[in-house]
């Protein structure tokens, strides 16, 4: 696990969550439909153990390591309906990734990592700045795991998490905003994953009437294992790195 890194965003969320909100922070409850959709790049790193039908290997690069798309691409979309207090959150992330330095035993390999994962959530606004989260979270993932001078084998595993997470609004000035979400899954209920837990912190800058500039930084921690012996599949990775993107909203105020 990149301490460092879960130190930083956890700090930011601290400060944020401590802070007081600004006079225009909050929006009421509105009886009509609001729509958001917010495209977003992740500048991905990844750190941790993949194995592949019994083939263990680590990835390790960081988030401005391997620049290239055909290296690496990892994007993220967010579009959200609300209406009085509940929100409804339909959240695709697709990583694609490849670490040509990654080690299996003492054996170099080129490890490949592919998934679409999408969240469906329920938000359900409680106070004026936090709301709870819950929904599924649905995973498909193809790995290959090339040893130079040895195998290549890949393996896809699909499956179900249950989601659980809460999430900060503040207005911090007429054009600046601050979302803060944090969710857990898999909890090692049936075929999920054992233990999943993601965090993110974002900033918005209304540079256009309800367009939004957004920046800030993600972490995603998946731990997933199933089969055993030459069977074997796990992915014990925490992806993190910054994101940015823009944020569009209506109807139009």
């Amino acid at each position: 696990m990149h301490r460092i890194e879960t130190l930083v965003i956890g700090a930011c969320l601290l400060f944020f969550f401590s802070a007081p909100t600004h006079a225009q922070g909050y929006t009421p409850s509105s009886e009509t439909w609001q729509f958001a959709l917010a495209p977003y790049y992740w500048l991905l790193g990844m750190d941790g153990d993949v194995e592949v039908k019994g083939i263990e290997s680590d990835v390790d690069f960081g988030a401005f390591d391997n620049l290239s798309p055909t290296d690496k691409f990892a994007t993220q979309i967010h579009f959200e309906a609300k209406k009085d207090d509940f929100a409804f959150i339909v959240e695709p992330t697709y990583v694609k990734a490849e670490d040509d330095s990654a080690r299996a035993g003492s054996s170099r390999a080129d490890v490949e990592v592919e998934y679409l994962m999408t969240d469906l959530l329920v938000g359900y606004r409680f106070s004026q700045r936090w709301e709870l989260l819950a929904g599924l979270r649905f995973m498909s993932m193809d790995n290959t795991v090339d040893v130079r001078g040895g195998p290549r084998v890949s393996d896809t595993e699909d499956w179900i998490d249950l989601v659980a997470g809460v999430r900060y609004t503040s207005r911090l000035s007429k054009t600046w905003s601050f979302l803060g979400r944090f969710d857990i899954s898999g909890f090692d209920l049936g075929s999920g994953s054992d233990f999943t837990w993601n965090g993110a912190a974002l900033f918005f800058w209304d540079f256009a009437p309800n367009t939004s500039l957004t920046v800030g930084y993600r972490i995603l921690d998946i731990q997933f294992d199933s089969g055993s012996g030459a069977g074997r599949f796990e992915f014990d990775v925490q992806q993190h790195g910054p994101l940015v993107g823009v944020n569009f909203r209506w109807p139009r105020k």
